[in-house]
């Protein structure tokens, strides 16, 4: 029956243009699904960059206010990170707070001066950073040992040739 159809060439046109149009459509839904998965990922890098900022702002944040008004910001990623991810800054407000108990009333935080502190602390901000990049990325080759090696806390910023 359908061969019998087929013979007619305004049959054929018909389905022709039916078969190129469901192709066209499905082509605009994968090209809109992709669009949208990397508007997705732009926004989540977008928030990371800014989750990373805040973190590290709490390095030189006073005890207090200032320190309140950064968490606050870091608390803000309940609503896009994952769970690792959430954790990893929960350990970062952990050391802080340690370290905010050990410091002078009124003072500025000691947390970069203190050696043991600022190993505490990029310990945890190692395990925000993989975290980060599991969630990214999905599975990383980078694992905690090597990225305790690499990510530093210095007390007045990376060294430099000549410093001493």
């Amino acid at each position: 029956m359908l061969a019998e159809l087929l013979r007619y060439p305004t049959v054929s046109a018909v389905l022709a243009a039916c078969v190129t149009a469901l192709l066209g459509m499905g082509a605009f839904f994968l090209q809109t699904q992709y669009k949208i998965l990397l508007d997705k990922r732009e926004r989540r890098r977008l928030l990371y960059e800014t989750l990373i900022e805040q973190v590290f702002r709490l390095l030189d944040a006073k005890p207090g206010r200032e320190s309140s008004q950064v968490m606050t910001e870091i608390e803000k990623s309940w609503l896009f990170a994952s769970d690792g991810v959430l954790k990893a800054c929960y350990s970062i407000f952990e050391v802080y707070e340690a370290a905010a108990n050990e410091s002078d009333a009124g003072a500025s935080l000691k947390l970069r001066e203190s050696a043991q502190s600022r190993e505490q602390f990029a310990a945890a901000v190692s395990d925000l950073f993989i975290a980060l990049r599991a969630e990214s990325y999905g599975l990383s080759r980078i694992d905690q040992e090597w990225a305790l090696k690499h990510v530093k806390i210095y007390e007045w910023g990376a060294l430099h040739n000549g410093d001493e």
